[in-house]
């Protein structure tokens, strides 16, 4: 019987060291699955980032080429125009002038609506100079106003007050002015 029992256990000492080998071998192999494909899907984040460059860059040369009045809109519409309104006090409907690349386009809110179209303004309240990559990327930007107040800040953009203090405040510039300078 001792015979015996000297084999069982021998075997089971046997078996363990094979049990515990094979288990070992199966999580090194699961290490190696999992490192892979982290450094695979990092990779892809890098190629998607290149991508996504790449086709920033054809956007903006499109847009540049393809430039009109709904882009002019869209950035206002992003710095808030909707908060401009006529003058309570008689001064009038809020007037932006923009210069895009030597060209002079101007915008007007009448009833809350942008009317923009090309060529200059009288008494305009606002002069924007700015260029048309500009223009295109602040709106393929995440936030408008941030780009814009990035693009003022670091002289890519300038916005010169026209009118005085108070016929902006009663046409609700002050709020849409300050968030971008």
């Amino acid at each position: 019987m001792l015979l015996f029992e000297k084999m069982v256990k021998r075997k089971d000492k046997k078996s363990k060291k094979k049990i515990l080998k094979l288990i070992l071998i199966f999580l090194f192999i699961i290490l190696l699955f999992l490192v892979y494909f982290y450094y695979s899907l990092d990779n892809k984040d890098n190629v998607n980032q290149q991508k996504l460059s790449l086709d920033k860059q054809k956007v903006l040369e499109g847009g540049v080429e393809a430039f009109n009045v709904q882009y002019i809109n869209s950035v206002l519409a992003g710095l808030g125009s909707n908060k401009l309104h006529k003058s309570y006090v008689g001064y009038g409907n809020p007037l932006i002038e923009f210069e895009i690349d030597s060209e002079i386009w101007n915008s007007e809110i009448e009833k809350g609506k942008l009317i923009t179209k090309k060529g200059n303004i009288d008494n305009e309240d606002l002069r924007i100079v700015i260029s048309r990559e500009e223009v295109i990327a602040a709106i393929l930007s995440d936030d408008i106003k941030v780009f814009m107040r990035d693009s003022v800040i670091n002289e890519r953009t300038k916005i010169e007050q026209v009118a005085d203090k108070v016929e902006l405040g009663s046409k609700g510039y002050l709020s849409f002015y300050n968030e971008i300078s």
